[in-house]
């Protein structure tokens, strides 16, 4: 999780001129070439 938030905020502030959503698709492309599964997502975010 960590990793991701950091790809994140890198993207962030590089992002100055890419549209939200290119970043948000480059990070998930990134997600998936981590590993990132919709299941592995899923658990994550049901943790609470």
């Amino acid at each position: 999780m960590e990793a991701l938030l950091s790809l994140w905020l890198k993207e962030i502030a590089a992002a100055d001129a890419h549209p939200l959503k290119e970043v948000m698709d480059d990070i998930g492309r990134e997600a998936q070439r981590r590993g990132m599964t919709p299941e592995i997502l899923e658990a994550i975010l049901d943790e609470d």
